[in-house]
């Protein structure tokens, strides 16, 4: 018992001294995630004004929030969970698994509802930080990431336009590579990003998707 106090006091110190973590509470952010998705539209220019974004597993609301800024007063953030979750001002949430036709099905008629005949019931970017609780076993972490991944890169192709652009975060292991082929297959470009805001010890890194293709 011990040694958990310990850690856990040295894991609540490092994030107390942590500038993300500043930053997300100066910036009223739900979380320090939030900069990892800032670094990555920086990078890679993921988000335009008027875009309508999926944001995949959206607790606690940050990635949303950042999207939500991003794409101003003309475009459309829907945030999606297995669980509720009160989403940030502005963003529309929708309760259900990724997996599920239904929660596909509840996204087509959000945007119908939002935009009338003239949408096509697509958006322009999906985004995902799903993640499960880490079980601190490499491997398993690193599988359970990829099937979440594979999820995202599913439900990108009922909702995501052509052109479209797919964010997932996955755990560096044994089936990246395979994985990345496979999406290399769906988009024209595909990117392997760490951002700042990661932290330097975790395995976490970004599947960056450009710009879908005709399948």
């Amino acid at each position: 018992m011990k040694a958990t106090h310990v850690l856990s006091r040295t894991w609540a110190k490092a994030r107390a001294s942590d500038c993300f973590s500043k930053l997300s509470k100066k910036n009223n952010y739900r979380s320090r995630a939030a900069y990892k998705l800032i670094d990555l539209n920086r990078k890679h220019h993921i988000f335009n004004e008027g875009d309508t974004v999926i944001d995949l597993g959206f607790a606690p609301g940050s990635w949303s929030q950042v999207a939500l800024k991003a794409v101003g007063p003309y475009g459309m953030v829907i945030g999606v969970d297995v669980r509720f979750v009160n989403p940030p001002q502005g963003v529309h949430a929708i309760i259900g698994d990724v997996k599920n036709n239904v929660t596909v099905n509840g996204v087509y008629q959000l945007l119908k509802k939002h935009y009338g005949n003239t949408q096509n019931n697509q958006c322009d970017v999906v985004i995902s930080d799903m993640f499960h609780n880490a079980t601190g076993i490499p491997f398993r972490d690193h599988t359970i990431s990829i099937s979440l991944c594979r999820a995202a890169l599913e439900f990108s192709e009922h909702v995501l336009r052509s052109k479209g652009i797919l964010i997932c975060k996955y755990y560096k292991g044994i089936e990246e590579n395979r994985f990345f082929k496979e999406l290399q297959s769906h988009f024209r470009e595909v990117i392997r990003a760490k951002p700042k805001a990661s932290r330097k010890e975790s395995k976490e890194n970004y599947f960056v998707c450009l710009d879908k293709q005709k399948m």
